[in-house]
């Protein structure tokens, strides 16, 4: 980080962050001035970015001189003292905050803990995967906040920094709201999104300050300062029929959570309602009912990941003045700074480290109407990367952006008329595309203009068309591959009543790649109709969509698309639906036929009465490829039915079968079946409670996977669980539970496969006497048998016996006595003894438990185990309680998982309400 002098300099090769854009020096690339950005120093920031300096004041200027315009010539001329400035109370009302008195809850916890082992750290930690040994300090917050601080300034905190669920990671996410008259302060973990702007910030979760200021209402002030996490990603896939998951890049995980935006086509999917993901392994699962997705549509999905690996954090800020006169007419500007911290690297830095970077953005933002029929929206935006923080030899690379959209009220219609040039290396933050390029989703590197109109006429006549012509490589890098694309999606529709409808379509669109002799015209036609008759509805939908390549006839596509769907309306009970759906895709210049694809769904919700309803679904779907000479037919039906015939009895019976089967034609024409499978799941369930003193339940659960040509199964696995409780006082009860789980494999060719049962029977008794003593004693007998693995097959029956004794009304003790048997590869005894005493004062709030473990195995390598815990609740005033534990532990050798350990665990944690 010293001086660099031109002899010193060295050629820096751009990191690519990913951004998603290509870096070429060659292009808008200027050379860093002397003077470098330091954030602590005025008289740089001031040097490195004059130019945003006359920016910020010719804003101001605008900004002040529309707040005279709009501020009343009384109010200008009024006396200071007898003039109050605007203010709206009635805003208040709509807040989501209530004047109430300020209210802090919350927790504070302090936990301590030691743990000492001594012998094999390899069988403790098996046995005790949870505990680390060790000394190890832990502490916690949970705060809310929410209340009135002082006249209309309001506060709603949440604070939790309590340990997650996975080892060494925390989560800490709180966000402090102060809401005045002026000022909007937010502080902590929140999302954010610069308004009026489209290419600043986009949807970027930070951690840190924001404040939002409205001066009377004609001067808005936004400023950022935070610690930046994530970066952005894009994901595109055609659709592969019934096909549910899908898999982003796993180069790009863990994805930040709720970050995604997923599109269908140009459909936008709704998390929960249309699919769900897993955002550590990056598995996107769409729902039943979006499915198919044909190979003719595509998958947009963008999204944040957390960039973990980094060699720095990154510290974003942000400045955004804005001067409106009314929401309508606004001009701002805004600066956006994304950079790494050089300053604390979160590795040893050496000189094969990435370099940090720096990258900032400047925009301009204009809106304003003209009347009541003409808005004008305009933004321009210049982003500056820095690939080498350390070095002011570095070259750096600029981009641009610009926007500008008009809107234009026709009585009855409306035209919008935008204009988007983006050039390539220009980078937001938080967003990689900002203009659809056909089915290839956003992208970054584009010129487009688009014209849309629309007109709502009489008698349920409505007219639309877009119309937009756009192309890519803007600055014609030579490197780069340039797309013109023009396109004119023409809609009509004519609803005459909720009985009758029809919607009409028309797209052509034009894409040319002259570099790689692509030439390609796809023409879309669409007719859709409702039609509905007292309780019946049809819909009905064709389309054709064919795509021509003026260079090369071989690509020639052709996709006929027909759909009819039968479904009912207006009835309470029943909600049925029937559709079937046909797919013909056809290639060369001969319109040869090579994918013909069948669709058939059938959708059932029956509810007749409050003791019984019903839902099925059944899918069938037939691939066949005319070309390859295979067809790939799926069939699914799943069914849920529930039947309360009475209030004591409830049952409930799931069914699932799928079949996949794929046939190859061979030259003699007879059809060859590949690898059919079968899967079939259930489940049953009944519950019945004849009479108020017995219980009973069963639960039946099964999977198969079956090879259908041989009638084989890959796996199956069936589980049975039956319980009765007969209870004839509150004294006395008696149960009865017998499990079967079974797990096996039928395939001669596979001798490795699982194949395991095990059953399990168990009766216990409870009897409850006089002055607090309850006497229970259960018997088990489970058989566990696997075909190949004789250590895993055994029979074990035991007897345990349980006394419990409420001494008084403080003291309270257990005692539990086990004995089994074990018969098996190696026949043994083994023992268990478990004992509690437990103190409880609810006068002085205390709670002390003493509890001793002993375990034992009679086998040729006697296994042991002693361990004893105290343990005590102490509540030492009204809001602070104290919990504390220490535990023993004494295990002998064992033949499998090693040598005898001994520990000693001891934790004490405070726990402070408030």
């Amino acid at each position: 980080m010293g001086s660099h002098t031109r002899d010193s300099k060295r050629e820096s090769k751009p990191v690519n962050r990913g951004n998603g854009h290509g870096t070429d020096l060659s292009v808008c690339a200027c050379r860093k001035s002397s003077a470098r950005f330091n954030p602590f120093t005025v008289t740089d920031f001031i040097s490195d970015f004059r130019c945003f300096s006359v920016m910020l004041f010719t804003a101001f200027f605008l900004a002040l001189f529309m707040v005279m315009l709009a501020l009343p010539q009384s109010a200008i001329a009024a006396d200071a003292e007898g003039y109050d400035l605007p203010f709206d109370t009635e805003a208040l009302e709509d807040s989501p905050f209530k004047r109430e008195k300020l209210s802090i809850d919350g927790m504070k916890t302090f936990e301590i803990r030691q743990n000492r082992v001594q012998g094999d750290l390899n069988h403790f930690s098996m046995e005790n995967f949870d505990t680390i040994p060790g000394f190890h300090f832990d502490q916690s917050l949970q705060l809310k906040i929410e209340g009135e601080i002082i006249d209309n300034v309001f506060i709603k905190a949440n604070l939790d920094d309590s340990p997650s669920m996975f080892p060494g990671e925390q989560q800490k996410e709180m966000m402090l709201f102060i809401d005045g008259k002026i000022w909007d302060i937010t502080l902590g973990d929140f999302w954010a999104t610069l308004p009026e702007t489209e290419f600043t910030l986009y949807n970027k979760k930070l951690k840190g300050f924001k404040v939002e200021a409205d001066f009377m209402n004609h001067l808005h002030l936004n400023a950022l300062i935070s610690r930046s996490e994530g970066v952005a990603g894009f994901y595109v896939s055609q659709g592969l029929g019934h096909q549910q998951e899908y898999q982003l890049p796993r180069n790009t995980l863990p994805i930040i959570e709720k970050s995604e935006t997923v599109y269908l086509d140009s459909r936008k999917m709704n998390r929960g309602q249309d699919y769900s993901i897993d955002y550590e392994d990056g598995t996107l699962r769409f729902k039943s009912h979006i499915l198919p997705i044909e190979s003719n549509q595509r998958i947009n999905v963008e999204y944040q990941y957390d960039e973990s690996q980094a060699a720095y954090k990154k510290n974003l800020m942000a400045l955004q003045l804005a001067g409106r006169i009314d929401q309508d007419n606004a001009i701002g500007l805004t600066f956006v700074q994304d950079a790494h911290d050089k300053s604390s690297p979160l590795i040893d830095i050496d000189e094969n480290t990435s370099k940090p970077m720096s990258h900032r953005i400047y925009d301009l933002y204009i809106k304003s109407k003209f009347r009541d029929n003409f808005r004008l929206k305009g933004e321009y935006s210049k982003s500056v990367r820095d690939f080498n923080a350390l070095s002011d030899l570095d070259e750096l690379v600029e981009g641009t952006a610009t926007r500008l959209e008009f809107n234009i009220g026709m009585g009855q219609g409306a035209m919008d008329v935008a204009y988007r040039r983006i050039e390539p290396l220009f980078v937001s933050v938080g967003k990689r595309g900002f203009a659809t390029l056909g089915q290839e989703g956003l992208v970054g590197d584009i010129s487009q203009i688009s014209v849309r109109s629309r007109y709502d006429g009489f008698r349920g006549v409505k007219l639309s068309d877009l119309w937009e012509k756009s192309y890519t490589n803007v600055m014609d890098i030579p490197d780069r591959i340039r797309k013109d694309y023009l396109m004119n999606d023409l809609m009509a529709s004519y609803d005459h009543s909720e009985n009758l409808g029809i919607r009409i379509r028309s797209m052509n669109e034009n894409k040319r790649t002259p570099e790689m002799g692509l030439d390609t015209q796809r023409n879309i036609r669409s007719v859709q109709g409702v039609l509905g008759y007292g309780f019946l509805q049809i819909d009905g939908k064709g389309e054709l969509e064919e795509t021509f390549n003026k260079a090369t006839e071989v690509l020639d596509n052709r996709i006929t698309k027909s759909s009819f769907v039968l479904a009912t309306r207006k009835v309470r009970r029943v909600d049925a639906s029937m559709g079937v759906e046909s797919l013909v895709t056809e290639k060369g210049p001969d319109e040869n036929p090579v994918m013909d694809v069948q669709n058939l769904t059938v959708n059932l919700n029956v509810n007749p009465s409050r003791m019984l309803s019903a839902v099925g679904v059944f899918l069938n779907r037939k691939e066949r490829d005319l070309v390859q000479g295979y067809l790939n037919t799926t069939t699914t039906a799943d069914m849920r039915l529930k039947l309360t015939p009475l209030k004591s009895l409830t049952s409930t019976l799931k069914y699932k079968e799928t079949h996949t089967r794929r046939s190859l034609k061979e030259k003699d024409g007879e059809a060859l079946v590949e690898t059919p499978i079968n899967t079939v799941t259930a489940t049953a369930l009944v519950e019945y409670t004849p009479i108020k003193s017995i219980r009973t339940s069963i639960d039946l659960r099964t999977k198969d996977i079956i090879d259908e040509t041989t009638n084989e199964k890959y796996s199956r696995s069936n589980s049975l669980r039956s319980k009765m409780r007969y209870s004839p006082s509150q004294k006395l009860s008696t149960t009865l539970e017998f499990n079967v789980n079974q797990s096996n494999n039928d395939r001669a060719t596979e001798p490795v496969s699982r194949d395991s049962r095990s059953e399990e029977t168990a009766v216990s008794m409870k009897k409850s006497f006089q002055k607090g003593l309850s006497f229970e004693t259960k018997y088990s007998y489970q058989d566990r048998r696997h075909r190949y693995d004789p250590l895993d097959t055994a029979q074990e029956q035991g007897l345990t016996f349980r006394v419990q004794k409420q001494v008084n009304s403080r003291i309270l003790s257990n005692l539990d006595y086990q004995i089994s048997r074990v018969d098996g590869l190696e026949d043994y005894l083994k023992t268990n003894v478990d004992s509690a005493v437990t103190y409880s004062d609810w006068s002085r709030e205390i709670r002390l438990s003493l509890r001793y473990h002993f375990g034992k195995e009679f086998r040729e390598v006697e296994k042991v185990r002693h361990e004893g815990t105290v343990q005590m609740d102490y509540k030492l005033s009204r809001d602070t309680k104290f919990v504390g534990e220490v535990k023993m532990i004494s295990q002998s050798p064992d033949a499998t998982l090693g040598d005898g350990y001994s520990a000693t665990l001891g934790s004490g944690k405070v726990e402070i309400r408030f």
